[in-house]
């Protein structure tokens, strides 16, 4: 199953300039509101943070495996998942990922609390 990732719509109005003729006013509001913070660099995107921090967008796909490489390898541990999130965000992903650890790992035998 291949769908858009989640920043779709952003990437297509940085590279065109253009958004969806059918979005309402609310939305395209809220849209140029979020999308000031977006950066297309090559074929990634990044995304500048209210703590200063410059993070790279990850397609749903990814999301496992950065969150089990905080979970199993960086620095060396196999954390809870609240650790585990605060790890993900240190290697720099966003807040969507941050919310998924809870129910991914808090099922691991291994996890220590």
């Amino acid at each position: 199953m291949c769908h858009e990732p989640w920043y779709a719509d952003i990437v297509s109005y940085l590279t065109t300039g253009q958004i969806s003729s059918d979005w309402s006013s609310q939305d395209r509001h809220l849209f140029f509101t979020q999308v000031r913070f977006f950066i297309l660099e090559e074929s990634y995107i990044f995304k500048y943070c209210p703590d200063q921090i410059i993070r790279r967008c990850l397609p749903e796909d990814e999301h496992r495996s950065v969150l089990a490489f905080c979970h199993e390898l960086a620095c060396g541990g196999n954390f809870g998942p609240c650790k585990t999130a605060e790890k993900s965000c240190r290697v720099g992903s966003t807040g969507l990922l941050f919310s998924k650890t809870l129910s991914i790992f808090s099922s691991c035998a291994k996890t220590a609390k």
